[in-house]
């Protein structure tokens, strides 16, 4: 049983290392198989990620409702997509007044498409990838940029030039949080692809400190099991560690237990100082906190944050019985 990264359907190069460090594979939600990124499709091909369509289905409507909504973007803005980038705290076109306008358009020039929920979560969720892939690499380039800027003034300084980039790329990630952007929606759409997926899983992480906030808000029953601090980071082009691997397996087990169990298991300790001089591993540190919505299944779990509910127990084919959710949130 592998964990499921939410709510989002696109992860960067430094998440994923991250998520490696803790994890074996990682389950990704797709809204549909016509625009996998590219580093998607490679780290599954390394088996690092399993990528999942829980929806299936009116490819060819979905695309076509992409292309207008692509074509609407490029008349209010320029020639390409790659308008998608911050502008204080707005983001252009992907806010609640934006997405509203793109579906009333839409709808406009589509008035024989009777309203589909989960057809517009997969469009919602769509854009919203496309969003995050091109304002990471908006954001990769500027932390780029800055990196040059600061070799530069330390060369004419005489200083030396040598600099923490993986941290401080780290520490971007918390400062440029996808999840910062409609929150709600993305929480809500992604649910809807969870509430048709076949497999069960028993545990979802995320790497969104706004996400977490959010999801615990509604949850004031959730309760933190543990958090390891300073993770080392993995770096995914070696081969595993024989210690890392130990630790990873360990923590699954026990993730496992906490599911499955009536009461709360006694808390394993999982140690990771022992990593410190692998070479195999960075510099970079990561945390992972393990958050227990105790006697509620993922089912009953995120069909709360749809509104105006979707039924789980006739959605869902549960092959396990899993008592409790889990929720994972890597720090950076």
């Amino acid at each position: 049983m592998n964990p499921i990264y939410f709510p989002f359907t696109y992860i960067s190069e430094p998440v994923a290392d991250a998520l490696f460090s803790c994890f074996n594979k990682i389950v990704l939600y797709q809204p549909s198989g016509l625009h996998i990124p590219a580093n998607i499709k490679r780290w599954a091909e390394k088996g690092f990620l399993h990528i999942r369509i829980p929806i299936k289905g009116d490819e060819e409507k979905l695309d076509a409702v992409l292309k207008d909504y692509k074509v609407w973007a490029n008349l209010h803005q320029g020639e390409d997509i790659a308008f998608f980038k911050t502008q204080g705290n707005r983001i252009p076109f992907f806010d609640e007044l934006s997405v509203s306008q793109i579906q009333a358009d839409i709808k406009q020039k589509k008035q024989k498409n009777s309203a589909d929920p989960l057809f517009d979560a997969r469009i919602f969720l769509d854009i919203a990838q496309e969003f995050d892939r091109q304002n990471l690499e908006i954001n990769h380039d500027l932390f780029l940029l800055n990196q040059m800027e600061k070799n530069l003034i330390k060369n004419l300084k005489g200083e030396d030039a040598a600099f923490d980039s993986e941290v401080t790329e780290f520490e971007r990630l918390e400062l440029n949080d996808p999840g910062d952007y409609m929150t709600s929606k993305r929480i809500q759409a992604w649910a809807r692809l969870f509430q048709h997926d076949s497999e069960m899983s028993d545990l979802f992480v995320t790497s969104s400190r706004t996400v977490k906030e959010y999801l615990f808000d509604k949850a004031p029953e959730a309760k933190i099991i543990f958090r390891v601090d300073s993770i080392p980071v993995y770096k995914r082009c070696s081969e595993p560690s024989e210690k890392m691997d130990n630790w990873r397996d360990s923590l699954m087990k026990y993730i496992e237990r906490l599911s499955k169990e009536d009461q709360i298991v006694p808390e394993d300790t999982f140690e990771c100082n022992s990593f410190n001089e692998d070479r195999k591993l960075s510099h970079a540190k990561v945390s992972f906190t393990l958050y227990i919505i105790p006697a509620q299944d993922p089912c009953c779990f995120f069909n709360r944050y749809i509104q105006r509910g979707l039924s789980s127990t006739k959605e869902k084919k549960v092959g396990l019985k899993i008592r409790n959710t889990l929720i994972g949130v890597i720090g950076f």
